[in-house]
Formats: C-alpha cells, sequence, structure tokens
C-alpha cells in the first residue's frame, strides 16, 4: 500500500512549479503592463499641461503678433521640458483665425517593460487651443450716470437707456 502511494506520487512531482512558473510570467506580464500604462498616463497629463500653459501664454498676442504669440509659446513649452530642438519632441504652435492659438506637443517616452514586446518608445501628442477675447466696453459712452429722463415719458429721446439701483441693506 506504501508502495502503491509513492510510486502515485513520484508521478505528480513538478507539476506546482509549471503552475507557479506559469502564474508568475503572467503576473509579472500584468505588472508590466501595468507600470507602462501608468507611465503613459503621467507622461500624456505633463504633456497636455505644457500645452495648455503654452497656449495660454502665447495667445495673449494675438491678433497684433503672431510670430511673438508662437516664440512665447515654444520658449514656454521649452520651460516645461519639452525642448523642440531634441530629436524626438515637437512643438508645433498654430494660428487658427485671428484670435485663437493652437500648440500641438509631440514626445516620445521610453518604455519600462513594453520594449520586450516590441515597444521600446511610445509617442504621446497632445493638443490645446486658446483663444483670446478682447476685453468689453462696459458703462455709458456719455460722461452720464443713469438716463436724465424717464424713457417711458414722451420726448426722452437719444439717451443710452442705462439705469442703476442700489440695493442692500439699510437702503430705503
Amino acid at each position: 500500500m506504501i508502495r502503491e502511494l509513492k510510486t502515485k506520487w513520484s508521478e505528480d512531482r513538478g507539476a506546482a512549479l509549471a503552475i507557479v512558473a506559469t502564474t508568475l510570467f503572467l503576473l509579472m506580464g500584468v505588472a508590466a503592463i501595468s507600470a507602462d500604462l501608468a507611465w503613459y498616463y503621467l507622461n500624456a497629463s505633463r504633456v497636455q499641461r505644457a500645452a495648455d500653459a503654452a497656449a495660454l501664454a502665447g495667445v495673449v498676442h494675438l491678433p497684433t503678433a503672431p510670430g511673438t504669440a508662437s516664440s512665447t509659446a515654444v520658449d514656454i513649452a521649452n520651460r516645461n521640458g519639452y525642448d523642440s530642438t531634441l530629436a524626438d519632441v515637437a512643438v508645433t504652435p498654430t494660428q487658427l483665425g485671428a484670435n485663437q492659438l493652437q500648440v500641438r506637443i509631440s514626445d516620445d517616452v521610453d518604455t519600462f517593460f513594453a520594449g520586450v514586446l516590441g515597444w521600446p518608445t511610445m509617442t504621446i501628442a497632445r493638443t490645446a487651443v486658446a483663444e483670446y477675447i478682447p476685453p468689453l466696453k462696459l458703462g455709458s459712452p456719455d460722461n452720464d450716470f443713469g438716463n436724465a429722463c424717464d424713457p417711458g415719458q414722451p420726448g426722452c429721446s437719444g439717451q443710452p437707456n442705462f439705469w442703476a439701483n442700489i440695493h442692500g441693506k439699510w437702503t430705503s
């Protein structure tokens, strides 16, 4: 009886090693994908923030100085770590219409584990568009505050129809 059990157990030798090796391989693969994916999202958010900052910094020079707007956008992208003189980084400012500036930043990021699967780098490209809205004129064009007459009354014309009311605590 003991001899039969010993023979059965000896046939199962190495099965645990194969199961552990396969499981370990799969777990390390999932960890590698997770690490590279987290690295991708971190760098993608960095590229997006740099593109946003570059577009916002450059758009204030539009529409009067488009060349200054582009050079300012490239300078701000450079200050945020995306130097367009490097081979794997591209910063492209483009004027859209009279008051809009689009900045596209592209960067090649090295991977940790995906290189084993044939992806040594990942290209991340993000775009930001900013629009300069000119200031609005507020108030009356005349040197008046309010109307000199009631616009509902006959003979009251040519007034800016501007009324004001101060209402708050302790006012009648």
